[in-house]
């Protein structure tokens, strides 16, 4: 499965392409080639090759936002949203008015977001400012928002 225009501005059947014998070249941890597997397989004789059969391939869809305020409560159940909202959520973004809690959770926020990478994260203004203490230590870089 393949997108070949903007789903989200083209009508999706115009938007994707479906090939039922694909092929995919990856190279260093990224996509390289594309194409049908017998074009791949001729065009790169001496990959490895895993044929996942009649399975559906597509690229990964990562969403990899955390919420800085949620760090405490990360995995915590609830059987509806409005019910982690009142359960987790609310109560421990209140705990944020101690600004030494922010200041530790802001540090383990940190460090859990320089081990696992992520792309974006959501701080809201009234805790952005400890989350930016905390990114612009040495060898950090971040680009905030509002």
């Amino acid at each position: 499965l393949g997108f070949t225009a903007d789903p989200f501005s083209t009508p999706v059947d115009d938007a994707t392409s479906f090939q039922s014998n694909g092929g995919v070249v990856i190279s260093e941890g990224k996509i390289a080639d594309i194409g049908t597997a017998d074009q791949m397989r001729a065009k790169y004789p001496h990959a490895s090759v895993t044929d996942y059969g009649q399975k559906l391939i597509t690229a990964g869809f990562v969403d990899a936002h955390v919420h800085y305020p949620q760090t405490a409560m990360i995995a915590s159940w609830g059987k509806r949203l409005i019910d982690w909202l009142n359960t987790y959520t609310f109560p421990e973004e209140m705990r944020f008015a101690d600004g030494d809690y922010a200041n530790e959770i802001a540090n383990r926020y940190m460090n859990l977001a320089i081990a696992s990478a992520p792309r974006r994260c959501a701080a809201l203004p009234p805790f952005i400012r400890k989350v930016l203490m905390h990114f612009l230590r040495p060898h950090n870089r971040a680009v905030c928002g509002q």
